[in-house]
Order: structure tokens, then sequence, then C-alpha cells
């Protein structure tokens, strides 16, 4: 272990530099101090990196390589579709983990996880937080976190998959805690639920008021923020291209808007952000 040790510190200062100057708007701009990133795999193995070095050398002395009960806790929850956001709050359990966490200041802190299909992407953010009772810090700055981590995730992609890369994950959850299938009989898709609820119109904000959007314009705006061409989302959609373009021209018109590029960032804004067909 004494070598994955090495490796996994190695890694974590040679990416250090990224890292912090990805962080650097998220710190001047919204007094986040502390920031760490985990990707866990299907098999419970994990790799993560970190901005506090200190923090980092002694989760590598004293945890790597070991199941962690925190995060089997909210993994689980993940991925049985029962939650996304965490507060890591209150008192501290008496697991070594969560102590060290407290006495390392990374407690009263917020986990943020995004769900794809074949891994888990966790995000701890950690403020100048003293009580439970100041954690609405986070969720006033929820909107500028999720753009956050939805731009991370995107950059970092290839340092965590590369194939150097794969011999440092190490065991952090359980297997079993990772559900690699929901077993719950909620709506497979949002597609799903919307056709049973009938939902035809969105809300979307911009700014301090918010537009009224239908639900032909909503997809077409969803899968646009996926990278989709007017042609590709037609097929999604069965529409002609032609009235997929016609869908974001009107939401052009709605918003205000002079492109596909500003119409993708009002989504990543909304609530809507995390929905998906």
């Amino acid at each position: 272990m004494d070598n994955y040790k090495i490796l996994v510190e190695d890694f974590n200062a040679q990416h250090l530099n990224f890292v912090e100057k990805l962080c650097a708007p998220l710190m001047n701009n919204f007094g986040i101090n502390g920031f760490s990133y985990r990707r866990f795999l299907p098999d419970g193995n994990s790799l993560g990196l970190n901005n506090n070095l200190e923090w980092h050398q002694h989760f590598c002395s004293h945890f790597l390589g070991k199941n962690i009960a925190l995060y089997e806790k909210e993994i689980q929850a993940v991925s049985n579709n029962r939650g996304l956001m965490f507060f890591r709050a209150g008192d501290p359990s008496k697991t070594p983990y969560e102590q060290a966490l407290h006495q390392y200041g990374l407690w009263n802190t917020f986990a943020l996880y995004l769900k794809h299909p074949n891994w888990i992407e966790g995000f701890y953010f950690a403020a100048d937080i003293q009580t439970p009772e100041d954690l609405n810090y986070y969720m006033n700055h929820l909107d500028g976190l999720s753009l956050f981590v939805t731009h991370f995730s995107h950059k970092i992609g290839s340092i965590m998959s590369g194939l150097s890369t794969q011999k440092l994950y190490l065991p952090t959850v359980a297997k079993e805690k990772y559900a690699k299938k929901t077993q719950s009989k909620l709506p497979r898709t949002l597609h799903d639920l919307l056709q049973g609820l009938e939902i035809e119109e969105f809300h979307l904000p911009i700014g301090r008021r918010s537009i009224v959007i239908s639900l032909r314009e909503f997809q077409c705006l969803f899968f646009m923020s996926k990278g989709q061409t007017f042609k590709e989302i037609g097929k999604s959609l069965n529409l002609s291209p032609r009235t997929v373009e016609s869908y974001i021209n009107n939401l052009k018109s709605k918003t205000g808007t002079n492109s596909k590029s500003e119409l993708i960032k009002l989504y990543f804004k909304s609530p809507y952000r995390h929905f998906s067909f």
C-alpha cells in the first residue's frame, strides 16, 4: 500500500495547479476555501483530487484503500436515486474518518454528486461555516456550484479516464453499496413522469423573472444541451429539423438570447439541469 500511497499523492500533486486554476473563480466569487473531487466506479473503487495537500496526505496515510462509511452512505443513496446533495454537518460520528474531517476543519461542508451510466462523481465544498445553522450558505449558491461541477466534470474527464490512471483506483465503498440498477418503482425516465403528470409547460428562471416554455421547447433545449444537432434532436423527438429549429428560435425570442450557447447556459442555471430523458 505504501507504493500506492506515493502514486496517489503524486497524482494529486501533478494535477494540483490544474484543479486550483479551475477552482479559482469559485473561491474568489463564492467564498469556498476547500474543494475535493472523487470518482466512484461500480466495483467500489475510487480516485480523488484535493486542493488541501495536508488533508490529502492524511487521507492517503490513514484511509487509502479502506471502505469509508460516510462515502458508502452517500453513494448508496445516489446510486438508488435517493439524493444528489448532502450536508456533512452536526456532530460527526465517532468513526475515524468523520473525526478526521472535523479535526482538519472539513466539517459543516456540502457534497454534490453527478450520476453517470458508468461512474458517480462527488464534489465536496468547504466554506468558513462554524455551525450547522449557517449551511444555507451553500443552498444560496447552489446554482453557481451546480454550474461549476458540470464544468469541472467536463474538464477532468480525460484525466480520470486515462489508462495510466486506472491502476490508482482503490476500494472506498463496498461493492454492494453501489447499485447498478435502480430497484424502485420510480418512473424510468423523466419522459415517463412527464407523460404521467401531463405537464405541458415549464418555468425557466431568467434573473429575477421567469418565462413559460412549452414541453416541446423544453425537450429541444434539453437535447441541445447534450450537444445534439437539430437533425439529431428531431430524430429523438420524431420531429423535422426545421420544426426543431422553430422551437429553438421561439426560445431565443422568449429569453432574449441570440445564440444556442446562451440558451444552454440558461438551461444549466435552471432547476431542470439534472433532468434526463
